[in-house]
């Protein structure tokens, strides 16, 4: 659990990105996507991925990606020190 903290700390900029729901909707959007309607709210991308999908659409990021993208450089960085 304390990783998963520390990454969350280590990608602020994502997590706090806005991006936009719907009343009715079950995923979230950029601003300009087509599936949006007159009723978009703004949240933070760490609030909308506990209830919401990523559209399929318009594509917006995902907080995911900033995780997986520092595992990725924490794993090279461990594997990098074993080899000295």
């Amino acid at each position: 659990a304390l990783a998963i903290v520390a990454l969350m700390v280590l990608c602020p900029g994502n997590s706090n990105e806005l991006v936009y729901v719907t009343e009715t909707g079950s995923k979230y959007h950029t601003p300009d996507c087509p599936h949006l309607s007159a009723s978009k709210t703004p949240k933070r991308l760490g609030d909308a991925v506990k209830k919401y999908q990523p559209c399929g659409t318009c594509k917006p990021p995902a907080l995911q990606e900033c995780i997986s993208s520092m595992v990725n450089y924490l794993f090279e960085k461990t594997q990098q020190l074993i080899s000295l």
